[in-house]
């Protein structure tokens, strides 16, 4: 989306773990949607990758439509929820090391859509921390 374009501007992550994980995307996750047979997407990817899937946001996270309004993206008109994300272990928001990679990916186009690289976005634990 436009939004993922422009949040690498701001992208505060090492590009060699960058792009490892947008390869990751493309290839091994990719694949493991797309494959029928696959009954858990993210605890396959999770035994395949260095990098670890989440479905989505927490509970608490989900119940506050105001921090729930910033995992809404658009593409070609449509509204699309980017819970999903690539993480590093990385949890310090100062490293370099850190990595969010926010996405939805839409089973009818065949397409993973990313809407924000980089940055942790805020949810329940990190607004508690601020």
């Amino acid at each position: 989306t436009q939004r993922g374009l422009n949040s690498l501007k701001d992208c505060p992550t090492r590009l060699d773990i960058l792009w490892d994980a947008l390869y990751q995307i493309c290839t091994c996750l990719y694949d493991l949607y797309e494959n029928d047979a696959v009954a858990s997407v993210d605890q396959e990817f999770n035994q395949r990758s260095k990098f670890r899937l989440a479905r989505g946001e927490g509970t608490m996270t989900r119940k506050d439509s105001v921090l729930m309004r910033q995992y809404m993206d658009e593409y070609q008109g449509k509204t699309i929820d980017i819970q999903a994300h690539i993480k590093s272990s990385e949890s310090s928001p100062t490293s370099n090391k850190l990595l969010r990679i926010y996405f939805y990916y839409d089973s009818s186009l065949h397409k993973i859509i990313i809407g924000s690289c980089g940055r942790h976005l805020d949810n329940y634990t990190t607004q508690k921390i601020k």
